[in-house]
């Protein structure tokens, strides 16, 4: 059975915005793809919309600054809840490590547009008992992302 991936950033704040996720993102072109709007009134309404598919996998990607490796975030945090990812951590650090790309685990999604998509989709997912898998990867900002081609070769290949 193939996978069947979606691939998720977030939009571009304004025309010359370098956002790293969605930049890497529009290199998917073949892939499926979904951009979150920045606005927290709609994420919700968004994420309740993408968990109607049937998807196996969902990939999320938002950008964070002082980074320079991937960081693969284990949870996401609301008010006093946290809700894990239900993606299969040893397979994702395998591949990475096949594929040498540095990476770092982590269990802060942030305070901001990327911690509150990835709980919503995880809330959205659990309450529906989905079965898609969902992960969130922080990438760093563009200056910073030295191995961005590798994880769009990657990227690519997952649903080979």
């Amino acid at each position: 059975m193939q996978n069947k991936i979606l691939f998720i950033g977030f939009k571009k704040a304004h025309e010359n915005d370098n956002n790293s996720s969605y930049l890497m993102l529009m290199q998917l072109r073949s892939k499926k793809t979904f951009f979150f709007d920045n606005d927290f009134s709609c994420i919700y309404d968004e994420a309740r919309q993408i968990s109607g598919g049937d998807w196996n996998k969902i990939i999320m990607f938002g950008q964070k600054p002082l980074i320079k490796n991937i960081c693969i975030e284990r949870c996401a945090k609301y008010d006093d809840t946290i809700l894990y990812s239900n993606f299969n951590f040893d397979l994702i650090e395998k591949m990475l490590n096949d594929r040498k790309i540095n990476f770092k685990w982590s269990n802060h999604a942030g305070n901001s547009y990327c911690n509150y998509a990835y709980y919503c989709l995880l809330d959205i997912i659990r309450k529906r008992n989905i079965k898609t898998e969902v992960l969130f990867i922080h990438i760093p900002y563009m200056e910073k992302f030295l191995n961005m081609d590798e994880m769009v070769r990657f990227l690519k290949s997952l649903e080979d």
